[in-house]
């Protein structure tokens, strides 16, 4: 099948270095074992970030705690989450 995704996420600028955010991640599944399926999630989140390394390239780094809120984690099978909660850890490199 196919997975037809949607993100946004909501940032604020602290300091030099500081960006707290929260995200919306939501999952379509169109076709296949999870087809008509959908599932959402909201991750809080910190990111820490544009630390110079060399020349143009900057280090970015942050964390944070994904959370599905749709279909409830309660719903029986087969319509349970592909998975519930999990930690998110993201490195980035921008140049």
């Amino acid at each position: 099948g196919r997975v037809f995704s949607w993100n946004t996420a909501l940032q604020y600028h602290i300091w030099d270095v500081l960006w707290p955010a929260v995200e919306f991640n939501y999952n379509y599944f169109s076709g296949g074992e999870r087809g008509g399926m959908h599932q959402a999630f909201v991750t809080p989140e910190i990111i820490f970030g544009r630390f110079h390394i060399v020349d143009r390239l900057k280090l970015i780094v942050g964390a944070g705690y994904q959370i599905a809120v749709m279909p409830s984690p309660t719903v029986p099978k087969p319509l349970t989450p592909m998975y519930k909660n999990n930690f998110i850890l993201t490195t980035r490199f921008a140049f």
